[in-house]
């Protein structure tokens, strides 16, 4: 149970840092992000450090105000580029070392 717990803080400060991350880079301050939500600055603070956790309806109020999906806050979600990765992986553990060797050298020139 406690690594569940601490899990869950992991994922809640992963979002929480996304958050302010993406508060700063519109340049909005936490007191106008709240207004546009309805809440005061110190809820959006806690939100950014982890302190409350967000509900999925505030979430999507975030996102829609800060014009992102929710794929920008949650990570888990595969892409078409993560799927192509994981083939790139398996082909690359299936050669020869010296292949292996090659490839490194190609995409160490980049």
């Amino acid at each position: 149970m406690a690594n569940k717990k601490r899990e869950n803080l992991d994922v809640n400060a992963e979002i929480g840092g996304k958050l302010r991350a993406l508060r700063m880079e519109r340049g909005m301050s936490m007191e106008q992000l709240a207004k546009e939500l309805g809440l005061s600055f110190q809820q959006i603070q806690k939100y950014e450090t982890a302190v409350n956790q967000l509900s999925v309806q505030r979430l999507l109020e975030i996102c829609d105000v800060l014009k992102v999906g929710t794929d920008y806050f949650i990570k888990h979600s595969v892409t078409s580029k993560d799927i192509e990765f994981q083939k790139m992986v398996q082909k690359f553990t299936k050669l020869s070392v010296d292949q292996k060797k090659i490839v490194m050298d190609l995409i160490m020139t980049f």
